[in-house]
């Protein structure tokens, strides 16, 4: 899947383009590439802990079966529509996409791990903000990542929501610092989200199709593993060549890809 947007640096000295699966640019169009390589390269191997760890938070009937390499994938499968998810991240990284929100009431449901993760993944490319750190006057913190997770965020107020939104379907974005020229950069941002009440953290609009909400079950007692978030990480280089050698099950159909009933799925 070959992503044809344009680099472009709107004639400022920093940028930003994300390119994922060839030699990482620092210089695009004579200016300053802020995002870095790939800390990870991908290795054919085995991946069956971060397998087990997405179907635990995605749930659904999709799977892989590993001793065949066949995938068994549905339309409008939660963890079909997240293999996608993933997968449209990593090699058409300039593709705007929905926005994944985890939400659960339990505690020890795998929330947290899964943006740790998901930032270890894009590692040096990746942030996770608490709502403190949203809410600051400025966002040369967060604003030029391309993982941008929200951990336990409460978005009642409407100037945050509404910023929020803006956020996750813009084309550009400017980075503002305190005592340094405000620049403007293209944005192709990827916001995940976690919640321990579905209502606080947004009122959303009926069928708005910017979220793909997830009701994440707890883990048991038993099942807990401490070494989980090490296996993971040890992990990551094999998902990554799974992600480059797969095509997505759901044809890109709308601006976010997916069509609204595929994302919109109680589960």
């Amino acid at each position: 899947m070959k992503d044809s947007v344009k680099k472009t640096s709107l004639g400022n000295s920093t940028t930003v383009y994300p390119d994922w699966i060839n030699e990482h640019e620092k210089v695009v169009n004579g200016a300053f590439n802020l995002y870095s390589p790939m800390f990870y390269q991908p290795v054919e191997g085995d991946w069956g802990t971060i397998y087990k760890f997405l179907k635990h938070i995605f749930q659904g009937k999709g799977s892989v079966d590993f001793a065949t390499g066949e995938e068994y994938n549905f339309k409008g499968d939660t963890f079909t529509v997240a293999l996608d998810y993933l997968n449209i991240q990593y090699v058409a990284p300039t593709h705007l996409l929905p926005v994944p929100m985890l939400v659960s009431t339990d505690q020890q449901t795998g929330k947290s791990t899964f943006l740790r993760w998901l930032s270890e993944v894009y590692k040096g490319n990746s942030t996770i903000l608490n709502d403190e750190q949203f809410k600051m006057d400025f966002n040369n913190h967060y604003i030029s990542k391309y993982i941008i997770g929200f951990d336990g965020v409460n978005l009642k107020d409407s100037y945050n929501k509404e910023r929020l939104i803006k956020m996750v379907t813009a084309d550009t974005v400017y980075i503002e610092e305190k005592g340094v020229d405000v620049t403007k950069i293209p944005f192709y941002g990827k916001v995940i989200m976690t919640s321990n009440d579905a209502e606080s953290i947004m009122k959303m609009d009926e069928n708005d199709k910017r979220w793909f909400v997830i009701n994440v079950p707890s883990i048991e007692e038993d099942n807990l593993d401490p070494d989980l978030e090490l296996k993971m990480k040890k992990e990551i280089p094999a998902f990554l060549y799974y992600l480059r050698t797969r095509k997505p099950f759901h044809q890109r159909k709308t601006r976010l890809w997916f069509e609204t009933e595929d994302i919109l799925k109680d589960n």
